[in-house]
Order: C-alpha cells, then structure tokens, then sequence
C-alpha cells in the first residue's frame, strides 16, 4: 500500500520526578528505547524534562540550564531517524519562555515557545514565563549554533507531510496557532499539554481536538502531563488524545506512566484541502495577512511500511458504540421525519403513498411516513401504504408487509401486480417465462406507476424507499423503483438501515406488536423478490448477485469521502475485512463497484429529491456530480495491476 501519508506516532507520558532533570532525562530515554522501533514520532508533555509544577523553582538560571543541556544529550542519544518532541524551560533575551524543542538526527531543529499563558484560577505562568509574542531575535545560540525560536515553524518530512507544534493553552483559544500552521501547509498538529482534571473536563478536551482537528483539516496528537506530578492543588492524568479531520482516533488516560501509539493516513486531510472551497479562500487569506514566510525545516526520517499497523474501520457509517449508535439513530429519524413533513406541508398534500414490501428499505420509509405524519398531528389513515405482490413476493414478506401496514394504521391496500405484468409481457412480446431484466423490470415500474396514478387520483406524495448504497449501484428499475416524489432514504447506506428500523422499534409508544414484526422484518435476507418463488420461499438475494453490502458501503466512503484511489481502498479494505471475508471476495466486489458506479451514474442525474442526512451523498444538486458516460478503465487498472 502506498505508505507516503501514514505517519506512526507515539503519545508518551513519563513518571515524571518534579524538579529532578536528570531524573526526568532518564525516564525520557528510557522511553524512547522502550518504544517501538517503527515509531517515527514520540511526542512527551509540556515541560517534562522539569516537571509542569515546578513553580517558582523555575526562577533559578541554572535549573534552567541544566535542561537545556539534557535535552541536547537526549537529542545526541536517539536514532538519528527519530523525531522527538520534548517540553522544557528556556531563557532567551534574559526572558523566561515554556517550549517545545523538536529534536531530529542528533540535533535541536527548533524551539517552539508557549504563545497563550494561563494565569487565572489555578494557573498563574505569567508568573514566570513570557509569551511568544514578546520575542525578538528569533534564533538562540546554543553551543555555537543558532537554532531558531519561533511559533512559525513547520516540519517537512520528504513524503509531503508536514507538521506544527503548539503547547497546551494554545489550543484553547479563539484563534489557535495552530490554524495558522494548517493555513501554511501543516497536515498534523502535535501539542505538548499540562491539563489537570476536572468534572467533565476529559471530555472537553477530546471535543476540543477532534472539532479543531475537522475546522483545520487535519491530524492532532496531545498529550498531557501524567499522576506523578505535584497534587499540591491539582491532578493531572497523562491523557491522551488523537484525532483526525473531525473523527476521534483514540484517546487514553495513561495515568503515571505509559503511552499510545496511533497511525495517522493524512491522505484524507489533504484530499479535503483541495476540494473545500471555504477552506482555500482562508488559504488565500492567510497569505495575503501574513507578514513573513513559515520557516520550513526538513526532517530525516527512514520511511517504512506501516499498513499493518493501521487500524481500519470496516463499517464507517456505523459508530461502534451502542449508545452512540442510538444516538445517531434518533437523530437520522427526525432529520428524515423533518424534511418529509417541511415537503409535505409547503407543498400543501394531505397523503402519501408508499410502497411496503416487508423488507428493510420500504420499512425504514414508511416508520419515517408515520413519524412526520404524528408531527403534524395528521392522522396515519392518510397514509395510503400499498402492497403489490408479484411473481417473487414470498409468503414471509407479504405478511410483514400486511402487519406493517395494519400495525401503523394506515390506509392499507393489496393490489396485486401478477395479472397486469403478464398482460404488458404479452402487450410487447415477453415470454412470461423468460426470466431476464425485462421480467423483472416489468414488475417494478407496474408498482412505480400504480404510486404515481394513486398520488394523481387522490392528491399524496409517493415516497420513495431505495438507499444510498443502491444509488451507488444503480440497483434499481431506471424509472420504477429509481423514481419517486421525495425519497427519504436516499441519504442513508444499507448497513445503517437496520440500525435504524431498530431504534424505531424500540422508541417509546411502538406497540409490541408493531416491534415484533419490526425484528421479523430485520431477520429477512435482503431481496428484490422480483424471481418467482420456490414453495413460498425467497429465491433472488441481493448480496448473491452484487456482493455484500458491507464491502460495498466500505468502497463507497473511502471512494466519495475521503477521495482515494481504489487501489488503496483495496487495501484498505483487506485490513478492515481481515479474518471476516477472503481477499479475492474482496477484490471481486470491489470490481463490481467499479463498474456499477460508473456505468450507474445515468440514474443519480436524475434521482428524485431526497434529504442529505450523512457526510456521504451521491444527489446531483448537492456533493456529487459526474458525467453520465466517464468510463471506469482507468479506474479498473489500477486494481489490475496490484
């Protein structure tokens, strides 16, 4: 895989001896020996070669100055490969400034001073320290060498990645520096912190990095002092926090000693750069402000494959955690349910209609139905809910679907569909028993066609039930099912939908009748049911013929969101799935993407409205636009040839 915009990082907190430098060299050391041999950062707090709570221990110059020179034996001891960030005090000017010193191939490349210092409550720096913004001469002698000392620093490594540094409070300010590093080209922040805790203070901070961390575009790595410094007045707990473009990587409180290793792929960030508009112009702006160029300082660095260490997400639209999960859920519902009922009402119809086959799809669309029907205190008999049974409608689905329709108390109706298909077979010279595209496209535009000749005779809103992933297959009848009024699911991916029609079913006021046919519902495998049946029973799954929906919704993330390349979405996709599905069952599903989503495209020009309710979205009025007849070879090869 291509490893040029994987960074291996480490957040490290030591068991810090306050006010013991040598101590703390050691510590620093040992951890650096300690860390894993393909870490190509190591991050430690702020002020850790003296501890954070040294106070006014910090006014004695030759305290001072011993870790200065411990961090030059610390720069002189490590792989010359290895970038390692440190925090310590340091006089310049016959000022007293809070730094970060970068440290890389036996040398100090820079200092970054603290520009933001807390002096209110239970901090009081300004007692000792200044801020960046008091100094001059930008560059320090140490030994003959003048290193600079400066905030506008970058750290270029040759793949393309560069990095910034800011220290703790200046994250937490209206304008971090940090979002002038990103606006100069930092892809990756690293903050050396001392940030003691407090109720609810934890989670703070891990908003505050993930939500600065999506308005920069870009990856940010903290950490924060550990147990073992002073709990005169205060307590801190080594937490650390990793983030990247709005998503929370990892986060850990490693207590006294202990650290956290986090893979960051920038590829992402950088894709987003380009394709923000916002976020170019404040690029234009940035420089038009500023008054001096970022020094950018080249880092050596030995660039390894890091792909088996990156931990991949195999299911990106679905958050792991249950009570995320559910939160999510909810508030999906009530955007769907919203933007049905704003429709509804402005357009000033009084009914919708609503195809229900017993599966997911249609399930999802008629809960929503009903959700938006109760906020307008609009009784659910306007809901005109059809059921067409055809050639491959099973006996389980079409008693879901009766159940359904009786359990929501719609307007419910069975019409079967068998009898006037065979007469349009026979009307343009289909075989009934030829079973190809014809036959089964035949059956989804009669059930498309008898919504739309309802809506006509009885003024309703057809609603439509496909999803984003078949938007992103084209796995719909061009015309039948592809079309409708107002789609409320087009937004949403197939393997959210069940997550969905289970919050529903477990909102408060759904009867246990309605919830039992609910999980039926969720029990049924996934078909179009357009084949006829074997003694009642399902024929034709989906997943059978396109490939698992799971792998499915995996490409289409990495594809439409983060922008990569399918070769690297490939292999990708062989480290999320890894010990779930074989690689050639993911090799060949991907091929098959491929090919439905470009040849496909003809359909989402002209998908019907829809709300956009995810970061993912495929409508032609809103993130998606893609001529009709682009060819996927290009696109092909590059799975080809791996």
């Amino acid at each position: 895989m291509d490893n040029r915009f994987l960074l291996n990082t480490t957040a490290v907190v030591l068991k810090t001896s306050v006010g013991d430098i040598n101590e703390n060299k050691r510590q620093i050391l040992k951890a650096i020996q300690s860390a894993d041999s393909r870490s190509e950062v190591l991050l430690f707090p702020e002020l850790c070669l003296t501890g954070y709570t040294c106070f006014d221990l910090f006014q004695s110059q030759d305290f001072v100055n011993q870790a200065l020179s411990a961090t030059l034996e610390i720069a002189e001891a490590i792989e010359p490969s290895l970038v390692v960030l440190v925090g310590l005090p340091l006089i310049h000017e016959d000022k007293l400034y809070n730094v970060a010193a970068v440290l890389n191939n036996h040398k100090v490349l820079a200092f970054i001073p603290k520009t933001y210092l807390p002096s209110t409550h239970e901090y009081y720096e300004k007692r000792w320290f200044d801020s960046s913004f008091t100094i001059g001469k930008d560059t320090i002698e140490v030994k003959g060498e003048a290193i600079p000392i400066r905030t506008d620093v970058l750290f270029a490594f040759d793949n393309g990645v560069t990095f910034g540094v800011e220290v703790c409070e200046d994250l937490w300010v209206p304008i971090p520096p940090s979002t002038y590093h990103c606006l100069a080209g930092a892809s990756l922040i690293f903050n050396l912190s001392a940030s003691n805790e407090l109720i609810a203070k934890a989670q703070y901070r891990e908003d505050l990095v993930r939500v600065h961390s999506s308005t920069s575009v870009c990856g940010y790595l903290y950490v924060s002092s550990g147990y073992s410094e002073s709990t005169t007045d205060t307590l801190f707990s080594g937490h650390a926090i990793a983030g990247c473009y709005g998503s929370l990587l990892k986060a850990e409180k490693l207590g006294e000693e202990g650290s956290m290793s986090v893979v960051f792929d920038l590829e992402n960030c950088l894709n987003q750069r380009r394709s923000q508009t916002s976020y170019r112009d404040s690029i234009t702006r940035f420089h038009q402000d500023q008054k001096r160029d970022y020094l950018i300082i080249p880092l050596f660095i030995k660039k390894q494959d890091l792909s088996d260490l990156l931990v991949v997400d195999p299911y990106p639209f679905v958050p792991h955690d249950a009570l995320a999960r559910e939160a999510r859920c909810k508030e999906i519902l009530e955007i769907q349910s919203e933007g049905l009922k704003q429709r509804l009402e402005k357009t000033g119809i009084q009914k919708a209609m609503i195809g229900v086959s017993g599966g997911l799809d249609s399930t999802l669309a008629l809960a929503v139905t009903a959700l938006a029907f109760d906020k307008m205190k609009r009784p659910r008999n306007n809901i005109v809910a059809v059921t067409m049974p055809g050639f491959g409608t099973s006996e389980h689905t079409l008693h879901n679907a009766k159940a359904l329709m009786s359990y929501f108390q719609t307007d419910a109706r069975v019409i079967d569909i068998k009898a006037s298909c065979i007469q349009h077979m026979k009307d343009i010279g289909q075989d009934p028993q030829t079973y190809d595209v014809t036959f089964e496209n035949i059956q989804a535009r009669e059930r498309t066609k008898i919504l739309m000749d309802l809506a006509n005779k009885e003024n309703g809103l057809v609603i439509g039930t496909g999803n984003l992933s078949e938007s992103a297959l084209g796995w719909s009848t061009y015309n039948g099912d592809h079309m409708s009024m107002y789609a409320v699911n087009i937004g949403i991916p197939k393997t959210l939908i069940k997550y969905l029609v289970d919050a529903y079913a477990k909102l408060p006021g759904t009867s246990k009748e309605t919830r039992e046919v609910l999980l039926s519902v969720l029990a049924t495998p996934i078909s179009p049911e357009l084949l006829p049946t074997k003694d009642g029973e399902i024929v034709q799954k989906t997943e059978v013929s396109i490939g698992k929906y799971d792998l499915h919704d995996f490409f289409l993330y990495y594809f439409v969101h983060h922008q990569y390349g399918f070769a690297k979405i490939l292999d990708l996709a062989k480290i999320a799935f890894r010990g779930m599905i074989e690689e050639k069952e993911i090799r060949d599903t991907l091929i098959i993407f491929i090919k439905r989503f470009f040849t496909q495209q003809f359909k989402r020009s002209c998908m019907p409205d829809g709300i956009k309710v995810g970061s993912v979205s495929l409508s032609p009025r809103t993130d998606w636009r893609m001529p009709s007849d682009a060819s996927y070879k290009t696109y092909l090869k590059q799975i080809e040839e791996q």
